[in-house]
């Protein structure tokens, strides 16, 4: 298999923490998270049964969020030797209303709906997952050969905790048994925590926080075909420098400040690439394209030729546009975050030989992705279906909000998307001017949401300038203009 180099490149902005990571130069993946409102995916929490519906074979836990979390009766026994016996029994019989438990996010708050929780905690490290609720030892499967895997199911054996499981990741691949101990000891410490805090005190509580997103693309994506980790923040800079000390410290070196003033996507001609994240038009190399309609329910991909025609015949350009969209849309996914049922109608093909050669392709391509995806098969239309495991919610809803002018047809930056491109280029025009006078236009749909919001109030401090804000109808929601004034 070609590996491909990786450069991770981090823009820690005003509002927002983005990401993007880069193979052999190519936009690749991409996350973002808002600074205040940080992410919940993971957290552990002490929280108190509110309902039992046996009818769904479901409960909901207050854990201190806005919505109550969602427990399936099927994420509730975490010991795989209870499984058999716990699995023809109504959930009536595995938790009472009002009493406390303690429980994991696996699927953050989503529109109206709650976070989705199990009861099978899992603590992830650099190397390792403890499950302490299992007591099994499982190797990731992306581990093939099979000395391998022996050797690292030996020392798992040796340095288990008793009474608890662990996985073994990707990552653990070549590491000697030093590595695997001092990454379980860490682990270890973490779970005494939460086990000691969910002792204490009444729910709803919170007994452990992951890591923020650059800490913990740090630790998920910092493997060996890293070629570069770049980030722009000193302070950050310094923190991740000490923190990837103790976790990988071979990796410290591969840690780069980018200490200019300027828009570090742009830098890397990223930024052009995002935007392009809310179009539903994707072009395709050969002039094919894709168009993307993201609902609420799923998400179509519909294939076109375009202007590519071929040279030699019909079914030839056809098999072409198809690869090409397959492995498009597979980038797609992992770039816009797109989770639940996906419907793929790319071009019909006559030969079974050409879907089965194409259906290859995209489960090759599905499983660069990280998150686990799934082809279900083409229907009777020639559709192709597909699920994929949603997280954190798509990209455009973290980053946009519906129109208010179009009744939901539309998106449009949220406030804090806006403020975070308009600071960029207030640093950018503090760095090249002497000017402390400026004026920001904003359409009046903007004006409305920014003019009271904090976060821009605060940008006069931070940059010791004189801003004023006022509503143009001449501009549309997604842009501004800055100018300087007496």
């Amino acid at each position: 298999m070609v590996i491909k180099l990786k450069d991770i490149i981090i823009d820690c902005g005003y509002t927002l923490q983005r990401v993007a990571i880069l193979e052999d130069g190519k936009f690749a993946d991409f996350f973002v998270e808002d600074k205040q409102k940080g992410s919940v995916l993971g957290n552990i929490y002490k929280g108190r049964v509110v309902n039992v519906l046996p009818g769904m074979g479901a409960a909901f836990i207050d854990i201190g969020l806005k919505k109550n979390a969602y427990l399936n009766k099927r994420y509730i026994v975490g010991n795989k030797e209870n499984e058999i016996n716990m699995r023809d029994k109504s959930i009536k019989d595995m938790i009472k209303q009002g009493q406390d438990i303690i429980v994991q996010i696996i699927k953050e708050p989503i529109g109206g709906k709650g976070a989705k929780v199990t009861t099978d905690i899992s603590i992830p490290g650099k190397y390792i997952v403890l499950m302490p609720k299992s007591n099994t030892i499982s190797i990731s499967r992306k581990i093939k050969d099979e000395r391998e895997r022996k050797r690292l199911k030996d020392i798992a054996r040796e340095i288990k905790l008793e009474g608890m499981g662990m996985i073994l990741r990707t990552e653990a691949e070549g590491k000697t048994k030093k590595d695997l101990k001092k990454d379980i000891n860490f682990l270890s410490k973490i779970q005494q925590k939460i086990s000691l805090e969910g002792n204490l005190g009444f729910p709803p509580k919170l007994l452990y926080e992951d890591l923020d997103l650059i800490h913990r693309i740090s630790r998920e994506y910092l493997t060996n075909d890293v070629k570069k980790l770049v980030i722009n923040k000193k302070d950050f800079y310094i923190d991740l420098k000490q923190f990837i000390s103790h976790t990988v410290p071979d990796f410290e070196k591969k840690i780069v400040l980018y200490d200019e003033p300027y828009n570090i996507f742009d830098e890397y001609g990223l930024e052009v690439k995002v935007k392009e994240l809310f179009e539903k038009r994707v072009t395709l190399s050969n002039g094919g394209y894709l168009l993307i309609d993201e609902t609420e329910a799923l998400t179509v991909i519909d294939v076109n030729t375009g202007k590519f025609v071929g040279s030699v015949r019909e079914e030839k350009t056809i098999l072409e546009t198809n690869i090409l969209a397959a492995i498009e849309s597979a980038r797609q996914l992992k770039l816009r975050n797109i989770g639940g049922i996906i419907i793929i109608d790319f071009i019909d093909m006559k030969k079974k030989e050409d879907k089965k050669y194409l259906i290859n392709i995209f489960n090759k391509e599905l499983k660069r992705d990280k998150l686990a995806s799934k082809v279900l098969g083409i229907t009777k239309l020639g559709l192709i279906e597909i699920t994929r495991k949603k997280d954190t919610g798509k990209t455009s809803n973290k980053l946009m909000d519906h129109c208010s002018y179009c009744k939901g047809t539309g998106k449009v930056f949220k406030g804090t998307t806006l403020i975070d491109y308009i600071e960029k280029d207030i640093r950018v025009m503090k760095f090249h001017t002497n000017t402390r006078n400026i004026k920001i236009a904003v359409s009046p749909y903007m004006y409305d949401r920014l003019k009271d919001n904090k976060l821009f109030l605060e940008l006069e401090k931070i940059h010791d300038m004189n801003i004023k804000l006022y509503s143009s109808s001449e501009i549309i929601d997604n842009e501004y203009k800055i100018k300087t004034h007496s």
